[in-house]
């Protein structure tokens, strides 16, 4: 079992603040540790190093105060922590004031090839979408689906899970150790892991639409390989461009800066004459890093990208015309 200051780190993200609790706290009972940032719900045990009376206390002072060894007693409506040579004085807080949302653990239990599949997704999400499904990546028909307005990406993850994961969730989902189950329905999203935490976030108010589970099967994979152009972006994006246009025919990336600077940079991208395909320099560093192919058959309106790799994927990216 953990230890507290595990459990702590476990489920810190709960505990940010957020435009519904500008200073959340932590409620411990029973050598249990809850949060509750207004977005995120939390439990998790630990050994027991704790008094076992039923307190809350600021989360943040905590957080920033707790180790491994330290000592604590209750004095005074107060915890005093002992660490090394330092006493600290919290504050307890009302305990039966503390909200958090029922947590229902279980649900299908991933597998790490399935969890890198959700990340890799959520680097195509966006975090300040109009549509609420955009901030996330949704689960459909053995997919992990994400959209940032701009571009679309699809990933292979052979899982019977259905529906949206927040920005918010996926945020908290860990990126090593044992993946956990996940479980999606109306009461919202959550993840359980092997160490008995549970983190759950509230569900969302929209779906995402069935036109892009279309667009998505109409993808085809890409013929370009992209090494030449991985090669060549230290020195094309050099001068820290807005506009990077792709000429395949004239084998050449040519990069506009907001002040008119421009470079243009030999590349070998094989035979093709398709048109020029023109995006936002941080989109096409992103496809880069993650696509293995491209295509240009859809130029210049979209520039389709793929991996033949795993996780396998295909997307395609709305071009600047």
């Amino acid at each position: 079992m953990q230890t507290l200051r595990q459990a702590i780190e476990n489920i810190s993200q709960c505990a940010t603040p957020s435009t519904k609790f500008a200073r959340p706290i932590f409620r411990i009972n029973d050598n249990t540790l809850y949060a509750y940032n207004g977005t995120l719900g939390a439990s998790t045990h630990f050994v027991a190093q704790f008094p076992t009376d039923d307190i809350a206390v600021d989360a943040e002072a905590l957080t920033r105060i707790w180790q491994d060894g330290s000592k604590a007693v209750i004095d005074d409506r107060q915890l005093v922590v002992k660490t090394r040579r330092t006493t600290y004085r919290l504050p307890l807080q009302d305990a039966d004031v503390f909200e958090c949302p029922e947590l229902v653990a279980g649900g299908e239990k991933i597998t790490t090839a399935q969890r890198d599949a959700i990340l890799l997704a959520s680097k195509f999400s966006s975090q300040n979408a109009i549509h609420p499904w955009a901030a996330g990546v949704t689960l459909h028909e053995g997919r992990a689906i994400a959209t940032n307005n701009l571009t679309v990406i699809s990933v292979e993850c052979a899982t019977h899970l259905e529906g949206t994961l927040p920005f918010w969730a996926v945020n908290a989902l860990r990126t090593s150790g044992e993946p956990p189950a996940i479980r999606i329905d109306s009461r919202g999203v959550s993840f359980t892991y092997d160490d008995s935490t549970i983190i759950q976030s509230a569900p969302l108010a929209a779906t995402m639409p069935a036109k892009l589970f279309e667009m998505i099967g109409t993808i085809n994979e890409g013929d370009t390989d992209v090494a030449p152009l991985v090669e060549a972006q230290e020195d094309a994006f050099r001068i820290n461009g807005r506009r990077v246009t792709l000429d395949p025919a004239a084998r050449r990336i040519i990069v506009v800066s907001e002040q008119g600077t421009k470079s243009e940079t030999e590349v070998d991208l094989g035979d093709t004459d398709f048109e020029p395909a023109m995006l936002q320099e941080p989109i096409l560093k992103l496809i880069l890093e993650h696509a293995t192919h491209l295509s240009f058959s859809e130029a210049p309106a979209k520039l389709l990208f793929s991996s033949n790799k795993a996780p396998q994927f295909r997307g395609v990216a709305a071009c600047m015309v």
